[in-house]
């Protein structure tokens, strides 16, 4: 049996997919395992907002942005904050997007 190994890359970025990144925003990654999704890793974003989960085994992940809540809304995921890795698909691509809360 082949050994699955993708990435997942996560942009935070501010108002849309082609805003500025956003430094020092800490990103958990999660395998769903039924009820109880696991800590994979823990990153923090580089200089450009991004960053990368290598070495990936097969299944389903969740993203989870931690930005403060008191200067910005709940972030906006495109396409969507959960990604499978499998022998069809082993890179994910998700955008977080945040909008301050001073411009609702």
């Amino acid at each position: 049996m082949k050994r699955i190994s993708g990435e997942i890359i996560v942009y935070s970025v501010l108002l849309s997919k082609d805003g500025v990144g956003i430094e020092e925003i800490k990103i958990n990654l999660y395998k769903l395992c039924g009820l109880s999704p696991k800590l994979v890793d823990s990153k923090f974003t580089d200089r450009e907002g991004k960053v990368v989960f290598y070495n990936l085994e097969k299944g389903s992940y969740r993203v989870i942005e931690l930005i403060d809540k008191k200067h910005f809304q709940k972030p906006i995921y495109l396409k969507w904050n959960e990604v499978r890795i499998d022998e069809f698909n082993g890179e994910g691509l998700i955008y977080a997007i945040n909008k301050p809360k001073n411009l609702i």
